[in-house]
């Protein structure tokens, strides 16, 4: 397998544990509550969070491509920029 397919499937790993997560968090007992009231653990779920958080998902969906797409040197720093917005 080349470098090139590894770091792709490493973004399809963190791809599939952020989805994951996200999924199982609905099943902790008052969570469901929660989203109904528009606050979670005291954040306020507005539109302009909803987009943050859809366009935060887009990253590693977006590096599984540019991974494979780049050149080497490119696609290098396309992921140490993806990596470290998505540690943020």
């Amino acid at each position: 397998m080349s470098v090139t397919q590894k770091i792709s499937s490493l973004w399809i790993v963190i791809l599939f544990n952020m989805v994951f997560a996200d999924v199982l968090s609905f099943m902790s007992p008052g969570f469901i509550a929660q989203v109904t009231t528009g606050v979670i653990d005291g954040i306020s779920i507005t539109p302009m969070f909803l987009v943050v958080a859809a366009v935060f998902i887009q990253i590693p969906i977006a590096m599984i491509y540019f991974t494979r797409a780049l050149s080497p040197r490119d696609s290098r720093r396309c992921n140490f920029a993806a990596v470290g917005v998505t540690i943020l």
